[in-house]
């Protein structure tokens, strides 16, 4: 319906929805999202609640500014436990404002689903929402803060499909879409590419497919996947003693050893050319922020130069004179219980009030989840299979046991339980960590409000009598598929 308007479709209807709004990838109010089945837990998150949860001990990373005139996302963060900030919330403490964590990278070697204290509440909010069961979330984050007067975000896309969530306040997102943005919009990155889907590509990123995967990633993966399949196939002719099956055994094991020496050679030129041992991301931006770093040396790539809080428009027309205006954008306002979609790469400035229209208080919180962003978009296909390629279900598929499980765990504080536990380097570990084994928090982005899709490349190996083993390509991960890769060929000599 852009332009001229978005549509209103009942959060609870998911052909509609898939119809409506993913597959045309046109943004969308959801309406009655708190009396969707998977989201009515969210209901009972007053202030009171979420203090006597084991969150509640959880260490966050709190953004402040020194007054009620100043944005946030400068760069000035502090941390404390989850249960000061809502005390300070409560309060009407509008100095500090809560946005994404720093997400931890998991066993199999991408970003953890969400970070504390997100992942202390997951008992209470779906893995995959019903609305969108048909998209693989790539991530799951909370904000939370007062803003009486309005607080912008700044124009900026996102990279991901994203469900937004709206508990308490309100928000008005401004929209333009994706299709001429390298024109228009005049982002600090320079676009080289926009998918039909609405993926944004920029330069640096490399070659990115339109459900946001590398090229370069994907055919690793495939030739992996292919290798251990062929692995498992031939071990299992080998056990039914058929003819030849030792060598094609063999063969197979062969192919999966190369797969292996191609991913560690892949990591080590990567690393080589980058000159660090920190992981790709893409192009080093946050991905769908909605607080820009305006205080960072580089502003993100998705970011608009276009300030419409602050420059008028005859500054406007005047510095940007291919920038469609204000008044070409389309204006949504949320309210609380109500949810909107965003397909990735829609445009979008963010001003978020405080309470209900007319009110000041209660604050304003969101649930937001981003979703890799569908590239296989029929309408008629009712969204059963929204990928070309396997390589994120297959991700989903791998996690959901691990997350299904956490989800179990009761947030509620027991009596006499203690805070979370800690690292070796005396930093909290979130309950998603611990269940998992993976290694301490990661910072992809200091001071941004949306997180950092790392895009961290990870082996697996499996077939003959041996485990399945996921290891992360950062410096140690390095290290260890050395390792591991010395042992294979161990194994077949």
């Amino acid at each position: 319906m852009m332009p001229g308007g978005v549509p209103a479709l009942d959060i609870r209807d998911r052909g509609a929805i898939w119809r409506g709004c993913i597959a045309p990838r046109q943004p969308a109010v959801l309406k009655n999202a708190l009396t969707s089945p998977d989201l009515q837990r969210l209901q009972q998150w007053s202030d009171e609640y979420l203090s006597t949860t084991v969150a509640a001990s959880a260490e966050v990373k709190v953004e402040v500014r020194g007054s009620s005139t100043e944005s946030f996302g400068r760069g000035s963060t502090i941390r404390m436990p989850f249960g000061k900030f809502l005390k300070a919330f409560a309060a009407g403490d509008d100095s500090m404002y809560l946005s994404a964590q720093e997400v931890p990278v998991g066993g199999d070697g991408h970003l953890e689903l969400c970070a504390p204290p997100v992942s202390q509440l997951l008992c209470d909010l779906p893995l995959q929402p019903q609305a969108m069961a048909c998209l693989v979330p790539q991530q799951l984050n909370l904000w939370m803060g007062h803003t009486a007067e309005g607080a912008s975000s700044g124009l900026h896309h996102d990279f991901h499909d994203n469900l937004y969530v709206l508990l308490r306040g309100r928000k008005r997102f401004r929209l333009y879409p994706p299709h001429d943005a390298a024109r228009t919009m005049y982002t600090h990155g320079r676009i080289v590419k926009i998918h039909p889907n609405g993926r944004i590509v920029y330069s640096g990123q490399g070659r990115v497919n339109p459900d946001g995967s590398s090229a370069e990633d994907v055919a690793e993966w495939e030739a992996r996947t292919q290798a251990e399949a062929a692995v498992e196939t031939a071990q299992a002719a080998v056990d039914r003693g058929e003819k030849g099956s030792a060598a094609r055994l063999a063969a197979a094991e062969e192919m999966l050893d190369e797969a292996l020496d191609n991913a560690l050679d892949m990591q080590l030129d990567d690393a080589d050319e980058s000159g660090n041992d920190s992981s790709d991301s893409e192009g080093g931006q946050p991905h769908g922020s909605h607080q820009r770093n305006t205080g960072a040396s580089h502003d993100p790539d998705s970011f608009s130069r276009v300030d419409l809080a602050a420059m008028t428009d005859t500054h406007i027309s005047k510095h940007f004179p291919a920038f469609p205006g204000r008044a070409a954008a389309v204006e949504v306002e949320l309210g609380a219980g109500q949810a909107l979609y965003l397909p990735a790469g829609m445009f979008h400035e963010v001003t978020s009030f405080s309470g209900d229209r007319g009110a000041s208080s209660g604050g304003h919180l969101a649930v937001s989840w981003w979703f890799h962003p569908p590239d296989n978009l029929d309408p008629a296909s009712g969204g059963h299979t929204p990928y070309t390629c396997d390589y994120w279900p297959a991700l989903w598929r791998s996690r959901l046991p691990q997350l299904r499980n956490l989800a179990l765990q009761p947030s509620a504080a027991l009596p006499g339980s203690g805070p979370a536990s800690t690292n070796a380097n005396g930093r909290s570990r979130s309950r998603l960590q611990e269940a998992s084994g993976s290694h301490d928090v990661i910072s992809p982005v200091e001071a941004s409000e949306e997180g950092h899709d790392q895009g961290t490349k990870a082996v697996s190996l499996h077939g003959r009598c041996r485990p399945r083993l996921s290891l992360l390509l950062n410096t140690r991960g390095r290290h260890q598929l050395m390792l591991l890769r010395g042992w294979h060929r161990r194994q077949l000599a």
